[in-house]
């Protein structure tokens, strides 16, 4: 009928008509919406609508069946006018008459079907809700799993947690290897996007677990490590890293990168690992001076002194003039000393003075730990030889040329040309040794070097004149020692406490006895009257009481 609305009326009697008659009522709505569709077209609202009151018609009257086919219909038309969201919550209708007729086998593709249409309609949040719905129906399906993923990521950071769930137990589900550690770097992803960086990287280990060298994954730890300043845990993970890798020169750098990171670490148990890295590194390229220097020092440092060896003799093979190697290489030949002797020798050959002095002295400690105590004892002579100055040098020659007269007088007159303020002290030794090995000759010589060398030195000079007198009268008689000994008494009768009492004693005897004898005995009773109460006991003594009574006897006493 063109009269819509006599149409309408007439519709709503047969339905009246039809109470009780659910067939009937069925086919009349039927009738209606097809009357419709040809009257305003088929994707009409109108027609839509009879489409609609049809399939609730039906489902009243019990006809599922039918009403699926007219939400169905529906459905087509909507799609078709660009309604998506109406189409999406009619598929939703749909799939609930499915549901309860007990047919699931198509409620998934409903679900995706439906969510798609409302990510088209805009609905972001609905279209996840429905494509949710359909993983919890069948989380296995992929395709179901896909578009909720698009869906959540879709909605940006406010899906972010739900999103990372899904994503999670994809992760589970999926096989272990390499598909497994797809889906968790995908859930790496969507953690990094809601903010959780623990999570994050606990994601990428597990991918790294799951497939180890897995690139991106890889890729993606070593920059957060970066980022948080966890120089050894990155390290570690490039060493993992450079194991796999069959390119040699790729290998090596990223063992190089990995040695400096380890090296700078507080843990013993980093640098440890840090020496052998470079070990390593200096295996593959025995010429690489970066790569030798830095093991040779962590593994001096970490007390590994034998390993150290190869690295630092390569420096000094590359560059024999490389002080810091060579003292190193001393240092770890420790349990060597045979071959630390060699090594200072030869750098001894070199040196000049002080420095010289100093290697020939380790090198003679090395020697007497090798047991080879000549070739040690003459390093000593040698060391003392080129630097006099040195105070262990000079100690040791001394000690070794204790038997020697000969060597101890030219050890302690080299000493006295090369520390002036020795000199009076080193001459007085000399004269000492001399005079004890009856050379006084020398040994005068010897004193009055001394008497030079410290003439600001009273009490130095009230001794070694004292001395020297004693032994002047001793080689030459004791007129020869006549100036030292009133020298040494007018320093008495001066005031000063300097002179030895023995010294007086011996100049008063020698002075008293040569007046008594040239006939001056009264003059001598001073001197002789002073040296018998000093030194009673003195060999001069009984002559010294004999002319001391004839100097009395002179002086009418």
């Amino acid at each position: 009928l063109s009269d819509g609305d006599l149409a309408a009326e007439l519709f709503e009697r047969a339905r009246r008509e039809a109470v009780g008659l659910p067939a009937v009522a069925v086919a009349l709505a039927r009738d209606r919406a097809d009357a419709v569709r040809r009257a305003e077209g088929a994707s009409s609202p109108a027609s839509l609508a009879a489409l609609h009151e049809a399939s609730a018609i039906a489902e009243a009257a019990g006809d599922r069946a039918a009403a699926r086919d007219l939400l169905e219909e529906a459905i087509q038309r909507q799609r078709e006018r660009g309604l998506f969201g109406d189409a999406a919550r009619d598929l939703l209708q749909l799939d609930a008459l499915a549901a309860a007729e007990g047919d699931f086998a198509e409620s998934a593709a409903r679900l995706r079907a439906a969510g798609a249409l409302l990510r088209e309609a805009g609905d972001l949040a609905g279209a996840a809700e429905v494509l949710r719905r359909a993983y919890a129906a069948n989380p296995e399906s992929d395709e179901t799993a896909r578009r909720l993923e698009e869906a959540l990521r879709a909605r940006g950071p406010d899906a972010a947690p739900e999103l990372a769930e899904l994503l999670s137990d994809r992760a589970a589900r999926a096989a272990a290897g390499p598909q497994r550690a797809d889906a968790l770097l995908r859930l790496a992803d969507a953690r990094a996007a809601a903010g959780a960086r623990e999570g994050e990287e606990d994601a990428l280990r597990a991918a790294l677990a799951e497939a180890p060298g897995h690139a991106a994954a890889e890729e993606r730890l070593l920059a957060i490590l970066a980022d948080s300043r966890r120089a050894t845990e990155r390290a570690r993970l490039l060493l993992e890293r450079s194991a796999r890798l069959d390119d040699a020169g790729a290998r090596t750098e990223l063992r190089r990168e990995a040695a400096r990171a380890l090296a700078a670490s507080a843990d013993a148990r980093d640098r440890d690992l840090a020496a052998d890295t470079w070990r390593a590194v200096a295996a593959s390229a025995p010429g690489d001076l970066e790569a030798n220097r830095a093991a040779a020092g962590l593994l001096l440092g970490l007390g590994r002194l034998e390993e150290a060896v190869p690295h630092l003799e390569a420096l000094l093979r590359a560059d024999p003039s490389d002080a810091a190697a060579a003292e190193e290489l001393a240092r770890a030949l420790a349990a060597r000393p045979r071959e630390r002797a060699e090594l200072l020798l030869g750098r001894a050959a070199g040196a000049e003075g002080e420095d010289r002095a100093r290697l020939l002295r380790e090198a003679a400690g090395a020697l007497f730990d090798a047991g080879d105590d000549p070739r040690a004892r003459a390093a000593l002579r040698a060391a003392f030889d080129a630097w006099p100055a040195d105070a262990a040098a000079f100690e040791e020659a001394v000690r070794e040329a204790s038997r020697d007269v000969d060597r101890l007088d030219a050890v302690l007159s080299a000493r006295a040309r090369a520390v002036p303020e020795e000199a009076a002290s080193c001459h007085r030794a000399r004269g000492d040794a001399l005079r004890e090995a009856g050379r006084d000759e020398e040994a005068i010589a010897a004193y009055e070097a001394a008497l030079a060398a410290a003439p600001a030195d009273a009490a130095v000079s009230a001794g070694l004149a004292a001395t020297l007198a004693a032994t002047l009268a001793e080689a030459r008689g004791d007129a020869a020692a006549a100036d030292l000994d009133r020298a040494v008494v007018a320093r008495v009768e001066a005031g000063a406490e300097d002179v030895p009492p023995e010294g007086e004693a011996q100049a008063r005897y020698r002075l008293g006895l040569a007046l008594s004898f040239a006939g001056g005995a009264a003059e001598a009773v001073a001197h002789l009257e002073r040296a018998l109460s000093l030194a009673p006991h003195d060999g001069h003594a009984g002559l010294g009481w004999a002319a001391l009574a004839q100097g009395y006897a002179a002086r009418g006493d």
